[in-house]
């Protein structure tokens, strides 16, 4: 039986609303006393190629989510609103984490990373 379950939400932010969402977010979870609830992390995804393309990945304690889905995905929409401009989408899934034992760290990007162009690309 899987210890964690993911909770994904994708939403187009706000126009200007992404230059601070990461620490606006951070505090309207904090204040939300999510991890009451078994919100164990969470992590938000912005799009390299469009800065208002969003995903709020949120990881939870297995049992306490599947006891209250539906419930904890209406709430997490609630609290997303008045970040997006439009619906907030979800969906869960169950993470199968690769490595237990090594570090995350914020990847820089590799030099040239943004250089190529599609024509660039190798074909497969």
């Amino acid at each position: 039986m899987p210890r964690t379950v993911a909770l994904h939400f994708d939403f187009v932010a706000r126009p200007n609303g992404s230059r601070d969402l990461a620490s606006e977010l951070a505090l309207t979870l904090e204040d939300a006393r999510l991890g009451n609830e078994g919100l164990e992390a969470s992590l938000l995804l912005v799009s390299d190629r469009e800065a208002r393309l969003v995903t709020l990945l949120t990881f939870w304690d297995a049992r306490r989510f599947r006891a209250a889905r539906e419930p904890r995905i209406a709430w997490m929409q609630k609290l997303l609103a008045p970040f997006a401009d439009g619906s907030v989408r979800a969906h869960s899934s169950l993470p199968q984490f690769l490595s237990e034992t090594a570090p995350v760290e914020a990847a820089a990007e590799p030099p040239g990373f943004g250089d190529l162009t599609v024509e660039q690309v190798p074909a497969q």
